[in-house]
């Protein structure tokens, strides 16, 4: 076996060992996830935890609006699954984007609009939510 060959395999061997410290979240492939004791803020949101997402907040300096592999931000992951407290605190944070499009183009209006949560339907809207905005997914153009 040459040198070359050698290093490929220890580095894919390596690649497993630290794949299988990582996991993944439900539903999803990403090459960056932190564990559970050091979480995004998105992951803190979608499990509803705001204690957990004030302190990543306080801890990290984390941007309010970041956002993981498929563009969900904390909004949104807390919109999905109906936490009205964490969309509470998370729209009376400074710089959030309460627009913030991930890659289908969905804000978290739409998600809630979706998934029937319209308490979180209406403090979006109250927050200054464009409810004019078009996903891909509708398959409908933006009026001219």
């Amino acid at each position: 076996m040459t040198f070359l060959h050698s290093t490929l395999l220890l580095l894919v061997l390596f690649a497993i060992v630290v794949a299988k410290r990582r996991p993944i979240p439900k539903g999803y492939s990403t090459t960056i996830h932190l564990t559970d004791d050091d979480p995004f803020l998105w992951q803190a949101a979608e499990k509803g935890n705001l204690p957990l997402c004030k302190k990543v907040v306080e801890d990290h300096q984390d941007d309010i609006n970041m956002s993981d592999n498929r563009g969900h931000t904390a909004l949104h992951w807390a919109a999905t699954n109906d936490h009205v407290h964490v969309i509470k605190w998370l729209l009376g944070q400074e710089n959030i984007k309460v627009d913030q499009l991930d890659r289908d183009h969905y804000t978290a209006l739409h998600i809630a609009s979706h998934k029937g949560h319209y308490r979180i339907v209406r403090m979006l809207l109250e927050a200054g939510a464009d409810q004019h905005l078009q996903s891909h997914h509708w398959h409908l153009g933006k009026l001219q």
